[in-house]
């Protein structure tokens, strides 16, 4: 496999994601490698990103070969069914429904398992994902709905609005604009550790002091209004961006 790498497919970069588990293994095969001169490490990496152990709903530790494992599809198939319940409540028309619950228990599984630390288990839960990340997932996406609803509004009423200096008046202000400036360095963090549950963690600060700035500050008709209004768009643009980052889609009705 190390020759194929480095030869055939002549990669700069190799990551093996795999469990805890193997990580002597591949310990021993990078240093076996090297020492047999297969890898230079000033032309390619070779790297094994450990995870958490996957567990099912009896904390039993799933293992792929024995044939006992869960389909992935089957638990993503009870989850949209769960969701859709509440969706055509919400709606009502049924397609559209199960249309916002396959999207919405996507976005839901994924921001699951990308909020928790990589090193932790993991496990095939429909309540206990329901029950830790369902209110947080929601809870961001209301804080981007609301920063929508307030650059359509601003664009209608202020189409020859001009950029002038940021002036931070109120904490709640300035304290939006540390987390905006801290973006660069979360995403770097958590690029180089492979750990996307700290952007995560961002997304979910950002959208908690965004809500406050919005409660405390008053945005529109005010002497503050241009730079309220920059922040807003400042957090609109990184909130897509964290959405693009973690492959989360956010078009779906709340």
């Amino acid at each position: 496999a190390i020759l194929y790498r480095v030869f055939v497919e002549k990669a700069n970069y190799v990551f093996y994601i795999t469990d805890v588990g193997q990580s002597l293994h591949f310990k021993m095969l990078f240093d076996l490698s090297r020492y047999l001169k297969l890898i230079d490490n000033n032309t390619i990496v070779f790297e094994h990103i450990p995870c958490g152990f996957v567990f099912n709903e009896n904390g039993k530790k799933i293992k792929t070969r024995s044939g006992e494992s869960k389909d992935l599809l089957l638990f993503f198939n009870e989850l949209v069914e769960t969701n859709k319940k509440i969706c055509f409540e919400s709606i009502g028309n049924s397609l559209d429904a199960l249309s916002s619950s396959i999207t919405f228990s996507s976005n839901l599984l994924k921001f699951h398992e990308l909020s928790l630390h990589r090193l932790n288990d993991f496990f095939f839960n429909i309540n206990k994902i329901l029950k830790t990340s369902k209110h947080s997932f929601i809870f961001i996406l209301y804080a981007f709905t609301r920063i929508q609803s307030i650059l359509r509004t601003f664009t209608l009423r202020y189409k020859n609005f001009r950029y002038s200096k940021l002036r931070l008046v109120t904490i709640y202000e300035y304290d939006l604009c540390f987390l905006i400036n801290k973006f660069s360095f979360v995403f770097e963090c958590s690029f180089q550790l492979c750990m996307p549950h700290k952007l995560v963690e961002y997304l979910y600060t950002l959208s908690n002091c965004f809500n406050l700035f919005f409660e405390k500050c008053k945005i529109f008709y005010h002497s503050n209004m241009d730079t309220r209004f920059l922040l807003c768009m400042s957090v609109y643009n990184i909130m897509l961006e964290c959405f693009f980052i973690l492959g989360l889609d956010y078009s779906h009705r709340l």
